[in-house]
């Protein structure tokens, strides 16, 4: 049974479900009435059925007014509609924020399978491990503070005239900050 065929409430157990089984959810957030989400959801179903035999994986769609429902499930609340997200060991990712997508074709069946494909996939865990791998923190020494650089440049402080500086922060710098420059 494809999920455009069964009810709100139905859907919503089913993304419940998904989730407390430890399912690849893949999930749709419309509003009813936007243009996008209108433009969005054919597309949506074909994907669902295409999927829909899938064991492991859970395709569904809700509408808004019912995210206080699953809010603890999905993450924050949506910025925008359509909103598409994979839900999986805890986590949340917008479907806009997958970086191996194509950019110029972000809504279609194509692209929805391709995600799909990279977020199901059994090598997707250790995919993103390997993507850690050579991160490493900088740390400073201790007692060590560098400061690079300041507010103003080398040329405009070697052009301040001393013996008849402009305003306080020149009398300041003239007083205070300039050491014994060779011009």
């Amino acid at each position: 049974m494809v999920n455009q065929e069964l009810t709100e409430k139905e859907r919503v157990e089913k993304l419940k479900d998904g989730v407390s089984d430890n399912k690849h959810v893949f999930l749709l957030i419309f509003m009813n009435g936007c243009g996008p989400c209108n433009d969005t959801k054919p597309k949506w179903f074909e994907f669902e059925k295409t999927h829909q035999n899938d064991d492991n994986i859970v395709i569904v769609h809700i509408e808004q007014e019912s995210i206080p429902e699953v809010a603890s499930l999905i993450g924050e609340s949506p910025g925008g509609f359509p909103c598409m997200r994979y839900l999986h060991n805890g986590k949340v990712e917008e479907y806009e924020n997958c970086e191996k997508l194509d950019k110029s074709d972000l809504r279609s069946v194509e692209s929805f399978d391709k995600w799909l494909k990279i977020k199901a996939s059994k090598d997707h865990a250790s995919h993103e491990k390997s993507q850690q791998g050579g991160k490493r923190k900088r740390t400073l020494k201790r007692g060590k503070k560098s400061k690079r650089g300041g507010k103003w440049s080398l040329k405009y402080k070697k052009s301040i005239n001393c013996k008849h500086p402009k305003g306080f922060s020149q009398r300041q710098h003239c007083k205070y900050g300039r050491k014994n420059w060779k011009k």
